[in-house]
């Protein structure tokens, strides 16, 4: 995926979510470390290192019922010679990656006949996500309306 072949990283696992970090190396970005953090199932920060310097990566994503889901990113890097273009090339980069993912991630169809070994932390994932809070908008304006806090 993402043009990234090898890369494996350990996943360890917090109170809110997968983390990982790892060496990736793409033509269009060259080699950096990036740790990645998730938090419940649509938040994701990001944090890359490369000869540049640091640069992260903040993004959520919020499901719009019928009309699909809304994904925002912010990008940032300390301030100097070449910051802005850096933050460029990293939003650039997230757009594409996330172009990368869609496809995939609107279309799979996990299962025992398509899932290997190295899917464990997939599996994992999968099975976190299913079991993480979930309410509907017409609970919380129920709550709302009858003066509970959300």
């Amino acid at each position: 995926m993402h043009g990234m072949p090898g890369f494996h990283p350990e996943v360890t696992w917090h109170e809110f979510g997968p983390e990982w970090t790892g060496v990736m190396a793409r033509d269009d970005l060259g080699s950096i470390t990036n740790n990645i953090r998730m938090w419940g199932v649509a938040s994701v920060l990001s944090v890359i290192t490369d000869a540049t310097g640091v640069l992260y990566y903040l993004s959520g994503q919020a499901p719009l019922g019928r009309e699909g889901t809304a994904t925002f990113m912010s990008v940032g890097t300390l301030k100097g010679e070449g910051a802005e273009e850096r933050i460029d090339d990293l939003l650039n980069l997230q757009v594409t990656l996330v172009g990368e993912d869609v496809p995939v991630l609107t279309t799979i169809e996990p299962g025992p006949s398509v899932l290997s070994s190295t899917d464990r932390d997939l599996v994992k994932f999968i099975r976190y996500a299913r079991a993480y809070p979930r309410t509907r908008m017409a609970d919380l304006e129920a709550d709302v309306r009858h003066g509970r806090a959300a």
